[in-house]
This record gives structure tokens, sequence and C-alpha cells, in this order.
């Protein structure tokens, strides 16, 4: 299993790979290395090797530079190893889709390629680059992905209108399987807030802080409430956090507003177990109409009452029985959702009731089914 990211830290390689284990499959796994890391371990009978790279500034250049020394890396590691591993599948999580062309050796020995593509590569690209889905650099992308695919036995991606994208650039619909990202958790424990909360009408948002994030949008609908105690958490890092200190500063919000930074992953269950209100601001953007952010999940399980911004793929899965939606980018109508939440208390508590009901169909023991039948497909078994 070959991965551009940190283990264990991130969560969706993870429960894939200890799901697989778990099925008897033996997972090797190539990921990055942070300093502060041992090159080799075992974790959960995964065995990781750790490649000498940190990711570093989210700059075109710095990502290139990245994605190309991961590339060589893993083909170094894969063609001297196959030979004598005899590795059955190679398992390929994106970002970049060409790290599937590392499993060529693998690939001409008989094993078979399996590319999960976490993201559409062209939408986000388009996104980050701020390119028009038809400019020459998002074409070539489109180019690269095309190939990728067409390398790749078996394609894993996240959500239904990711699928669908990739069936109108020609992929056949049986090579795709959708595994979507959610917690492994289904209930989350009921935490009693902190003294020093205790009076505070807690809205949370945990996650990248980005410009397509929202955060912005998020700050600015706190303003505009006319909630005693209104207190919003951020738990998350990212190139946007000086902007959204300056934005915090500007408009007097430092007593309304608390930056908690970049928690572990197992802490998250708490902070939202405290809040009254989870939010998912995401802005409308190529990428983010496609995906399904896990934190609705995490909420949901929490029963927590949620808003999100409204776009494509989770209108396809929520309606608003189960959550409250606003449009992107529209801090009054989010600070109306927020208002409106905090005084129908009942409501709130039913949609919460009823989102959890929901989600339970897209929970990870169903995703793990998906994720052992595609490699059933394959004809690769456990022990």
């Amino acid at each position: 299993m070959l991965t551009h990211s940190y283990y264990p830290e991130d969560p969706r390689v993870r429960r894939a790979a200890e799901a697989l284990t778990q099925k008897g499959y033996d997972i090797d796994l190539i990921c990055l290395k942070r300093k502060e890391q041992l090159p080799k371990e075992t974790i959960n009978n995964v065995k990781i090797t750790r490649m000498p790279l940190e990711r570093g500034k989210r700059r075109p250049l710095r990502w290139m530079f990245e994605y190309i020394a991961s590339l060589a890396y893993c083909t170094a590691y894969l063609t001297i190893k196959q030979p004598t591993k005899k590795y059955q599948v190679i398992h390929i999580h994106t970002l970049p889709d060409f790290l599937v062309f590392s499993a060529i050796t693998p690939k001409i020995l008989g094993a078979k390629i399996i590319l999960e593509m976490h993201e559409a590569m062209p939408e986000i690209y388009a996104t980050r680059l701020k390119k028009s889905m038809n400019s020459t650099t998002v074409k070539i992308i489109k180019i690269i992905e095309k190939a990728s695919i067409k390398f790749a036995d078996k394609i894993i991606t996240v959500s239904d209108p990711i699928k669908q994208v990739f069936i109108q650039r020609g992929v056949p619909e049986d090579k795709i399987t959708v595994v979507m990202n959610v917690p492994e958790k289904t209930s989350y424990p009921k935490t009693t807030k902190p003294n020093n909360l205790k009076n505070k009408f807690i809205i949370i948002f945990p996650g990248q802080v980005t410009p397509t994030r929202g955060v912005d949008t998020l700050i600015e609908a706190i303003q505009q409430t006319k909630i005693p105690g209104i207190y919003l958490t951020i738990y998350g890092e990212g190139e946007y956090l000086n902007t959204i200190k300056k934005i915090i500063k500007k408009k007097k919000l430092e007593k309304r507003v608390y930056l908690g930074g970049k928690i572990p992953s197992d802490q998250v269950p708490e902070k939202i177990s405290i809040a009254d209100i989870g939010v998912i601001p995401s802005k409308s953007t190529p990428i983010s109409e496609l995906g399904v952010s896990n934190k609705i999940f995490e909420y949901a399980f929490a029963e927590k009452p949620i808003i999100v911004s409204k776009r494509k793929a989770i209108s396809q899965i929520m309606t608003d029985k189960e959550v409250y939606f606003f449009q992107p980018g529209n801090a009054k109508e989010l600070a109306q959702q927020i208002q409106h939440i905090y005084e129908n208390p009942k409501e709130a508590t039913q949609k919460a009731k009823n989102v959890k009901e929901k989600s339970k169909q897209y929970a990870w023991p169903t995703m793990k089914k998906r994720l052992y039948n595609c490699y059933k497909s394959l004809q690769i078994k456990g022990e």
C-alpha cells in the first residue's frame, strides 16, 4: 500500500490498511516521514516503511517536487522488492494519481493494481490553482488522470458524484467501487461541558483552515447572530490561519472565537461532544461539489445538529429533514440557521436524531464490506 501522506495520521489510509489486516491480508505500507517518526515500525499489524520525505509549504513547485520524489522512491522500492515479496496487489492512495505508475514492475510480474482516488485530481487542482476546468493545465491533469485510471485494474473513490464524473470520462462503471470517508465509530460518548464553558453556546469547526473551507464565512455569521454566550471553536491549521486571525482581530471577536490549533484525531470526538452545533461551511468549488466531508458523519454519530453549505454531493445523501442547509459563502443565511437552532432546540434535537439514523447506512461496516468485495473481485483473498 502506497500513500503520499503520514501514517497513522491519515485516518482513511489507516482504516483501509487495518481493515485488510483484520481480514488476513499482509500489508506493507510506504508513506511520508515526519522528523520525529521512525523509518520503520509495525502498528496494528501494518508494516510501515517511511520514505525520507516530509511535506513542505503548499506551493505548486513544492507539490511537484514531493510527488516526483514519492514516485521515484516507490518505483525503486517496488522494483527491488517485487521479485522476492511477490505482492499480489499494489494499493495506491492518491494524490497524486500518477503515483500508480510506480507499480510498473509488479504489474508486469502479474500483480493487480488498485488506485484509491481520494479526490478528482483535475477538480482539486482547478480549485487550488484557481484555474478553469478548460484551462491547459487542467486538461493536462485530465490526461494524467485518464492514463492512471487505465493503468489500474480497479478504482476506489469516495462519493457517487465523483464516480459519475469518472464514468462520464469513459471509465467502465464496474471498474469503480465507492468507499466513503466515514469514521469507524457510530456512537460517541456524551460529555458534559467543562465549567468554563457551561454558559456557552458552542459551534465547532474541526478541519483544515484553507480559503475554500469557509471559515471566514462562519466567523462573519458568528458576528451576525444575537445569541448570548455564542462561542466558536476552531481546531485545525492551514495556510489561511493567519488571515483568519486577522479577521478575528478586526471584528473584535477574540472572546467569541477560540483557535485550538491542530489536535490528534482521537481528541476530536470529545471536542464535538461538548458542542451544540457542528458546521461544515465549505465554499462551492469544483472539488467541494463532488465530495462529502467525513465531519458530517462525526457530527451525526455524536447526535449534533448540523449546518452544512448546500453542494451537489451532500445534497444527494442528506435532506433538510436531517440537516440545516445554507448557500455556500452566504454568512447571513448561516447566521440565520445558527439562530434558528438556538431558538428551536426541540426541532434541532429531532433533526440530530434523524441525521444519525440516516448516516447508519453509510457507516464504516458497510464501507468495509465494499473494500473487501473490491479485493474479492480481483480474486485476491486474505489468509
